[in-house]
């Protein structure tokens, strides 16, 4: 289950094994996907954990001499062996991330713009 204060429009959930967008929020309602459905009940919503894949869909690159590290401009993530994600910004730790919807997030906070993911085919 996610915590209904971490999100944002524009985060990414999955509901029901699908992944998809937050399209609006109100009260303990949320607004999904194209066709707008609406889930009251957020135990059916789950956050979306961090892989290679999806980092390269929001225009992270692959570091060559870095292992397990993505950058993107001043940004890196890079992931432990032991799987712990960690979001650098000029080289300094700023926060441990575990779900796609705190990247997100917390891109947004320090860019002021969204996250773009270049392909929905999760």
């Amino acid at each position: 289950m996610i915590n209904l204060s971490e999100l944002r429009i524009g985060n990414i959930v999955e509901i029901m094994d699908k992944k998809e967008y937050v399209k609006g929020i109100m009260g303990n309602a949320v607004y999904f996907g194209e066709h707008g459905f609406i889930v009251n009940m957020l135990d059916f919503v789950e956050p979306v954990l961090i892989t290679e894949k999806l980092l390269l869909k929001c225009g992270f690159f692959k570091h060559i001499k870095f292992k397990n590290t993505y950058c993107k401009g001043s940004f890196s993530i890079k992931i432990t062996d032991s799987g712990v994600i960690y979001f650098k910004y000029n080289d300094f730790v700023i926060a441990e991330l575990q779900f796609i919807h705190q990247l997100q997030n917390l891109f947004f906070s320090l860019c002021g713009e969204e996250l773009v993911f270049y392909s929905t085919e999760w």
